[in-house]
């Protein structure tokens, strides 16, 4: 969907039975439905050439869920502005890390919250 946000869920780099590795990317659409239908898509066909054990690793599920698998090239191709956030757990304080960036509004350079 056009001028959408998604959230980036993974990343991974699956072998197929031919030996060659590609790169993929895990999204999420917000709204929980309207996936991705192209090349490592839920149902592509592209995943009958990956292990099982791949499938079991990354958690392939083919539903309408909202969240998708998609080539890192055709994310360059389909996706012109990311923006990055932190994810933290505070159950989990021993992992907690800080990290601060310098940002703001600028109406000249037409951005949202970040130096363009």
């Amino acid at each position: 969907m056009g001028n959408h946000a998604y959230s980036v869920t993974g990343a991974k780099v699956i072998r197929t039975h031919d030996g060659t590795d590609h790169n993929l990317i895990r999204l999420r659409n917000p709204w929980g439905d309207t996936e991705w239908k192209g090349n490592w898509s839920d149902s592509s066909s592209l995943w009958d050439d990956v292990s099982q054990s791949q499938k079991d690793d990354i958690d392939l599920v083919n539903k309408d869920d909202g969240e998708f698998w998609m080539s890192y090239n055709d994310f360059l191709e389909y996706y012109e502005d990311i923006s990055g956030v932190f994810y933290f757990d505070l159950e989990r304080e021993t992992q907690y890390r800080f990290a601060q960036f310098a940002s703001g509004w600028s109406n000249a350079q037409e951005t949202a919250g970040g130096w363009g």
